[in-house]
């Protein structure tokens, strides 16, 4: 089970009676495409750690489909009853009342239709509530608010047996002030001692109650904790591990102290370790770094369909998993959050007071840009990722500014988009609706070749065309054509989608016989979209990835001088100076798809590797110090890496052979 998105606003917030706000939020809350791992860091009193709390609160309130379904019908007796009792208050107002009618019924039926209203009200508030947070399942979710104090762990065995109880209840309960660190212990030899009573009982029953309870709780412990730490009772009656002498709390890790207290936690919340979702508020308040950081990673182990979300000011935990999942961190700020993992800076900033001090923790460390240039070339062997909606993409806006150029007056643009991913522009096009029917505006058709991407992808387009819309995402381009038939594209985008494809494959599927020239009009255009200064390095195919520009597309594609003035090659920068140069969209006629050969593509592979070689040269001669930035050394691993790429594509596809003779 885990959270996909969170769409909350003062409406919501009302209906929980949470005490808005909560947050200090002028805006709608709304953030979504999280992953197992959720990191919000930010400085004191940025929200991060009430936004943890608020979505415990929110989580009570979320409906099973059948809750769902009496909600539903609790609104429609209600609505039903109030039309009676209307249109009994509209005949006696005509006609009057009847023979033996009581005088005071009038007032009641009034009374009956307030109270019908406020049911219908409480029943939607019910719903809203529910809707707020987008779950992968359907039934309400486990979340288990973890906050750990201590390190040490306080055996009941050395207070008296009364208080020991009473820590346990509070524990089992949710209430234990003194904190996990006391009430665990207790809670667990509590447990063990039950089913130890439960066996021992003298009239024989079937009720195993209290043994499969300990048995769940030995089963977690031991997931968490490692095989070969498992407990047991003394003969005292007191925890001990299996087969040792010495005291449990003295031989286990300190990170597995704190295992233990989450483990107790979850058994007494009756949640499954692997579905459950664990909130972790600034747990580096009391844990060292690196058991902190041993912590999360046994955590992320065992949550497999499961969920951890942590509140952190811990610059270490940050970079321990931003390194091996950038998405996960997002930065909050006077109650407002964004994603951040791209782009850690604004987080390291306001984690260490500024840009001075994030610039004395690199200095001491390693320097921004050969950091940039070690994680990028680090990251180009490793399979691409999807690349998630956030809001305000400037990529995206492009794309969209260019659409809003080209759709017809009198219907909406047809388009297709390549390789859709899980609907990433679908979404950006919503939000550029402001709330108007997207069937009006785009006939928006995706092609996503992986399938658990495609049917997230149709979910979107069933939640801003209906569910009762055809279908609009298919895992095949046959599937496509099939449904919608030849030529009925205006235009394809394929975003950040051609560097991924393999060479090899370029005229099977960019090629004048191809299922995507089929599928678009005669004047129609292709849409190659890239970041030239791509952000994350990727291993798309056995030649990593190659990044064509407008030299290498117009010689891939064979243009000439005319079909740059007849409009059939069409170079799109970004209006925004901050990004010209860098996100730039190239149309290409349909009708230039058909010049795509083997010899074009040796042209173009060709056109990179000596155009990437020259842009090295230009980095060398150029002087540089300590203070070189982040973005110079991405630059220049993305150049070192676009060399290596094209001279291992040329060298296994030397010119003889790509270009017949004549």
């Amino acid at each position: 089970m885990r959270i996909e998105a969170i769409n909350l606003n003062r409406q919501v917030y009302e209906s929980m009676g949470i005490g808005f706000p909560t947050l200090p939020m002028d805006e709608p809350l709304q953030l979504r495409d999280f992953g197992q791992c959720v990191v919000i860091a930010g400085k004191n009193g940025s929200g991060k750690t009430r936004l943890l709390k608020l979505l415990d609160d929110v989580s009570r309130k979320h409906l099973t489909p059948e809750a769902r379904s009496q909600a539903d019908y609790q609104i429609a007796q209600n609505h039903s009853s109030k039309l009676h009792y209307q249109a009994e208050v509209e005949r006696i107002e005509t006609e009057g009342l009847r023979d033996g009618e009581n005088p005071g019924q009038l007032e009641q039926l009034r009374r009956n239709i307030a109270s019908n209203e406020s049911e219908i009200e409480r029943h939607r508030q019910t719903l809203s509530a529910s809707d707020a947070l987008v779950m992968s399942g359907e039934e309400p979710p486990k979340i288990v608010f973890f906050v750990p104090k201590s390190t040490e762990l306080k055996d009941p065995a050395e207070g008296n047996e009364s208080e020991a109880a009473q820590q346990a209840d509070r524990f089992a309960s949710g209430l234990a002030a003194e904190g996990s660190h006391i009430g665990a212990p207790a809670y667990a030899r509590s447990v063990m001692r039950a089913a130890t009573r439960e066996r021992g009982a003298r009239i024989p029953t079937s009720d195993t109650d209290k043994q499969e309870a300990e048995e769940k709780l030995v089963g977690v412990l031991a997931s968490l904790l490692g095989e070969g730490v498992d407990f047991e009772l003394s003969n005292t009656q007191n925890l001990k591990l299996e087969g040792l002498t010495d005291r449990y709390d003295l031989l286990l890790s300190e990170g597995q102290k704190v295992l233990f207290q989450l483990a107790c936690m979850l058994h007494a919340r009756q949640a499954s370790l692997t579905d459950c979702i664990v909130f972790l508020d600034e747990p580096e308040n009391h844990l060292h770094p690196a058991v902190l950081n041993d912590l999360v990673d046994q955590l992320r182990k065992v949550l497999t369909d499961g969920q951890l979300w942590i509140a952190t000011h811990s610059v270490p935990l940050i970079a321990h998993l931003s390194a091996t999942d950038p998405d996960c961190l997002w930065f909050a700020e006077s109650g407002k959050f964004s994603r951040a993992g791209r782009a850690p800076g604004k987080v390291l900033n306001s984690l260490l007071g500024g840009p001075d001090g994030a610039s004395r923790v690199n200095d001491l460390t390693l320097l921004a840009s050969r950091y940039a240039s070690f994680l990028l070339l680090r990251q180009c062997l490793l399979p691409p990722g999807v690349i998630h909606y956030g809001g305000q993409d400037p990529q995206l806006d492009q794309i969209r500014d260019l659409l809003n150029k080209l759709r017809p007056a009198d219907r909406p643009l047809a388009i297709l988009d390549f390789g859709s991913g899980k609907g990433r522009l679908l979404d950006a096009m919503a939000d550029a609706a402001d709330g108007k029917p997207l069937s009006g505006l785009i006939d928006y058709v995706a092609y996503e070749p992986w399938g658990d991407e495609a049917e997230h992808c149709q979910k979107q387009c069933e939640v801003l065309y209906g569910t009762e819309d055809k279908r609009r995402a298919f895992k095949s381009l046959d599937a496509v054509q099939e449904a919608r038939g030849e030529s009925f594209a205006d235009i394809a985008i394929v975003c950040n989608v051609l560097h991924e494809v393999r060479p090899a494959e370029w005229l099977d599927e960019f090629g004048g016989g191809s299922a995507l020239a089929r599928l678009v009009k005669d004047d129609g255009f292709i849409l190659f979209v890239e970041d030239y200064a791509i952000p994350v390095g990727e291993r798309a195919h056995e030649y990593g990835f190659l990044l064509l520009d407008e030299p290498e597309l117009r010689l891939l594609f064979d243009i000439t001088v005319d079909d740059i003035a007849l409009g059939r090659f069409n170079r799109n920068d970004h209006t925004d100076q901050g990004y010209q140069g860098r996100l730039i969209a190239h149309a290409v006629s349909v009708r230039c798809l058909a010049r795509l050969s083997e010899k074009t593509r040796w042209k173009a592979i060709r056109s990179l590797h000596d155009r990437s070689l020259n842009r090295l040269q230009e980095l060398l001669e150029t002087k540089h110090d300590t203070t070189t930035s982040n973005a110079l050394g991405r630059k220049n691993a993305l150049v070192t890496q676009l060399i290596a790429n094209s001279a291992l594509w040329l060298r296994d596809n030397d010119e003889s052979r790509s270009i017949p003779p004549g």
